[in-house]
């Protein structure tokens, strides 16, 4: 197995509590993986280590064979990632603000017009996005990820704001991403049924700790369950969601 992410024991103290407790998982090339757990239950913070925005206690992170911790820019340089709301400057377009990040590290112009284009987004690119929709700034979002070309993208509530038309358009993106490209994912989101139609594999994380890892289809059929919400349910002990 060719695995593009390895994450080792990783643990995470903060004034003396365990907000991730000795965590390991892989995710293969080409991998859709779902990622998914109450709130407060680490998902961020386990994002957060994965990306070099916040520094384990113990343990270690590859991406793409290279440590987050050693070695951040070889392995964020195949990385794209959009984590909590997307932020852009409201007086500048779409167009221009995809274009600073493409001046930073150095990406061709051209690349801007086919990321405008993969997320629906090139009549607007104009614009400017005090002017855009929730919708409209998750998609530049978005676009803003798949700029560098990424091995590796890491998607936090990618529909959200989305209408249902707008919803089915990103599930297409990421899935025809990683069939064509071999675009590995990781995908937060609460919506359980999005998950469901287009990751392969996925991880339940409660209290700090995995509680379920594993083929989606595999985890549901074996515990006897239905749907993923079902096991979901199942697999945290709870009643229902919300």
């Amino acid at each position: 197995m060719n695995n593009i992410i390895e994450v080792k024991n990783l643990c995470k103290t903060i004034n003396k509590v365990d907000i991730i407790n000795d965590i390991s998982f892989s995710v293969a090339k080409g991998d859709i993986l779902g990622f998914l757990g109450p709130n407060g239950a680490g998902k961020s913070t386990t994002i957060k280590m994965m990306l070099g925005l916040v520094k384990p206690t113990k343990g270690k992170v590859e991406l793409c064979g290279y440590n987050i911790v050693d070695s951040r820019a070889e392995a964020l340089s195949k990385v794209g990632a959009m984590v909590e709301a997307p932020a852009f400057y409201g007086y500048m377009t779409g167009y221009q603000n995809l274009e600073l990040y493409a001046d930073l590290y150095g990406i061709d112009k051209a690349r801007i017009e086919e990321v405008l284009a993969l997320v629906h987004l090139t009549d607007d690119k104009n614009k400017k996005v005090k002017k855009y929709s929730l919708g409209m700034k998750q998609r530049l979002g978005i676009a803003r990820a798949f700029l560098n070309k990424p091995e590796i993208i890491i998607l936090d509530e990618p529909t959200n704001g989305l209408d249902p038309v707008g919803i089915i358009e990103i599930r297409q993106i990421i899935m025809k991403l990683a069939e064509t490209q071999n675009v590995t994912f990781i995908i937060c989101s609460h919506i359980l049924g999005e998950i469901a139609a287009m990751c392969n594999k996925v991880i339940i994380i409660n209290k700090g700790r995995i509680v379920s890892y594993g083929p989606v289809d595999k985890l549901v059929s074996e515990a006897g369950c239905n749907t993923l919400e079902e096991y979901y349910i199942k697999a945290l002990g709870i009643d229902k969601i919300g």
